[in-house]
């Protein structure tokens, strides 16, 4: 299978919802448009991680329009939306000192239950994806187990596609989930994917497209951050990775899906 997931969302909600009355449909929005052209041709599903909110403009997931919940609703099968963090200051946990922690477990349950219950007002329940990807992968085992316990709970998480020791895995887990690409953690009953392309570091078409042609793994994750969707040649990278997934047979599919 292959997921593809971007991080950081949350600029064009407010794209969404500034231009409402120019919008009639979530898909005259240019990035949604492209993302229903890429389901569409090819059977592409999305997960959009999202943050409570934008610490340069100020803007807030409660200030997301609510107009567009049905149009979400009837297109969740294939666009979803999850938890990232509340901002993009905020950090979860310490990656084996690579991180300063500045939310503790208490403070994580806070921003999900915040980003989750506002996601759920903006597209409706349908549209949740419970296995997210954690902003710089980090989270202690507290935190972990505060987003598990919480409303719409994580089922699993999205982990690194470098060599970063994710959340508060031992070396011996994180040897395994490179190797295998998913684990499943009997202690804290959740898995673990491991993210294979971040398509900002794909420099050459030919061996991205060979990476989608030999991936053997359960689930391959491409990911990339909102930043980057409207730029023409990110928008021809999804399209490339989309369309060699779906000439091998390699079906889109959610995690959460797979569980």
């Amino acid at each position: 299978m292959i997921h593809f997931s971007v991080d950081d969302f949350i600029l064009n909600f407010a794209d969404l919802t500034a231009q409402k009355d120019r919008y009639p449909s979530i898909f005259n929005q240019p990035v949604f448009s492209f993302f229903q052209r890429m389901h569409e041709e090819y059977g592409a599903v999305f997960s959009l991680y999202c943050f409570g909110k934008d610490l340069k403009s100020g803007f807030l997931l409660e200030d997301v329009t609510r107009d567009y919940r049905k149009e979400f609703e009837e297109n969740a099968s294939w666009l979803k939306f999850g938890f990232h963090a509340m901002d993009s200051e905020a950090v979860y946990g310490d990656n084996r000192g690579t991180r300063t922690i500045n939310r503790d477990a208490d403070q994580a349950l806070d921003d999900y239950q915040y980003v989750m219950h506002q996601l759920s007002e903006i597209v409706g329940e349908k549209a949740i994806d419970t296995v997210p990807r954690i902003h710089f992968f980090a989270g202690t085992s507290a935190c972990c187990m505060a987003w598990k316990n919480a409303y719409h709970g994580v089922t699993g998480l999205i982990a690194a596609d470098d060599n970063r020791i994710s959340y508060d895995h031992s070396d011996k887990q994180h040897e395994c989930l490179v190797r295998e690409n998913v684990i499943y953690d009997e202690e804290k009953e959740l898995y673990f994917w491991r993210t294979n392309i971040r398509l900002e570091n794909e420099k050459e078409e030919e061996i991205l497209r060979q990476k989608i042609r030999s991936f053997q793994g359960k689930c391959q994750i491409v990911f990339t951050h909102e930043c980057y969707l409207n730029e023409v040649e990110m928008q021809k990278k999804i399209e490339l990775c989309a369309r060699e997934a779906k000439k091998v047979g390699n079906p889109s599919e959610f995690p959460m899906n797979c569980i």
